[in-house]
């Protein structure tokens, strides 16, 4: 981890090569009446059954509950390959 401050072009490029080259990282975009207001990251750690969960939401969708639905629906919809 660190400090320094991240370009957007270089988050950019590592956010589409970990979500295209590595097949432990899954995204799901989260949309309420087809509009895209969030996403669930979630990497497959080495260890069994367990992941590294990273979450966003626009502030006028917080409080809904809507994150809990989504990682409910993530978590059915995933097989670790550890497990």
């Amino acid at each position: 981890m660190t400090s320094k401050s991240v370009t957007y072009q270089s988050h950019s490029r590592w956010f589409l090569e970990k979500l295209l080259l590595d097949p432990r990282y899954r995204l799901f975009v989260i949309e309420v009446a087809g509009e895209k207001v969030g996403y669930v990251r979630i990497f497959e750690t080495h260890k069994p059954r367990v992941g590294e969960v990273s979450i966003a939401i626009s502030p006028r969708h917080r409080g809904l509950g809507l994150c809990a639905k989504i990682i409910s629906r993530c978590v059915s919809e995933l097989t670790f390959k550890n497990s």
